[in-house]
């Protein structure tokens, strides 16, 4: 929470810079910058021009915030129609936040709701500055539940109430973030793009809804992998994941959370992995021809056994 007493409009007022005058060289002077669309009309001829710098500015800002994300801040969501978009957690709003020089204003004191079976949530409110476009967003709310994954295994009530807390005020900041950089949902062909040149994937994002169930996030077996016992992350110890054969790339078992340890990936040769742990057929039993006319004999005698007088064999 900013501790600056000056009010928000103050807080993004225009800049100045040292002009130098007749009255000397280090007198300052405000720089007008045209907003609305009538200051922009009113220059004219250079009007594009502003406008065009400031797409520039807004794009290069947004493509070096994005590259100074890693993998491990998205996870992938893809809809009923394919579409697949990469959602940015708290954690990487605080790796961009400084690029669009945004500012969390207004926030609340934490307040506790507890539930008739003894869980509880905390919401926040808070506000923000983007000091770059100078845009203002009104207070948002955000919280976070004891019940949640990431305080499960937490067992003393005064620590999960902490990080409950501290996760109710990443969440609000991570809203305030999201939504003045304009990165609610980004496209994982903009992804691709700013990470181009780095040894950041997509791929090596966390999947979410619609990519199978969490089982299958993690490891499980999906349709169509095979049937065999896959081999195990020596790292991590989960269930390496089955990925199929892709142009003259072969099929291979990988570590479905490798990003947690990148600089030792973990891959096992399919083909291998399925021709040595594919059960082997049991050789068929062959009898003497005689000793199989008995057996068909001893079974055409009880079918006689059995039929009712007038009934054809």
């Amino acid at each position: 929470m900013t501790s600056d007493p000056r009010p928000v409009a103050e807080r993004i007022a225009a800049p100045t810079i040292d002009i130098p005058t007749d009255d000397g060289p280090h007198d300052l002077a405000p720089i007008v910058i045209p907003h609305t669309l009538d200051e922009l009309a009113a220059r004219k001829r250079d009007a594009m021009t502003i406008v065009e710098a400031r797409i520039d500015v807004l794009k290069r800002v947004r493509v070096w915030a994005l590259r100074s994300t890693w993998p491990q801040d998205f996870v992938l969501f893809r809809s009923d129609d394919g579409l697949v978009i990469a959602y940015l957690e708290d954690a990487g709003c605080d790796r961009i936040r400084p690029y669009f020089g945004i500012e969390i204003v207004g926030v609340t004191e934490p307040a506790k709701t507890t539930m008739a079976d003894g869980s509880y949530y905390y919401t926040i409110r808070a506000g923000g500055i983007c000091k770059l476009t100078g845009e203002i967003l009104e207070p948002v709310e955000g919280g976070r539940a004891s019940t949640d994954d990431f305080v499960k295994h937490v067992t003393d009530p005064l620590q999960k109430d902490l990080n409950v807390r501290k996760a109710a005020r990443a969440s609000v900041d991570g809203i305030v973030v999201r939504t003045l950089a304009g990165v609610q949902s980004i496209a994982i062909e903009e992804l691709r793009e700013a990470w181009q040149g780095t040894t950041k994937q997509v791929d090596q994002c966390r999947k979410g809804r619609g990519f199978g169930t969490k089982s299958e996030r993690f490891g499980g077996a999906r349709e169509g992998d095979p049937t065999v016992t896959p081999p195990e992350c020596p790292v991590c110890k989960v269930a390496l994941r089955y990925i199929p054969a892709k142009d003259n790339r072969p099929a291979f078992y990988g570590c479905p959370t490798y990003t947690k340890h990148p600089n030792r990936k973990v891959t096992v040769d399919a083909a291998k992995w399925i021709a040595d742990h594919t059960p082997k057929p049991a050789p068929e039993a062959t009898a003497p021809d005689g000793a199989a006319n008995a057996d068909l004999d001893k079974e055409i005698d009880a079918a006689d056994r059995g039929r009712e007088p007038g009934q054809e064999g």
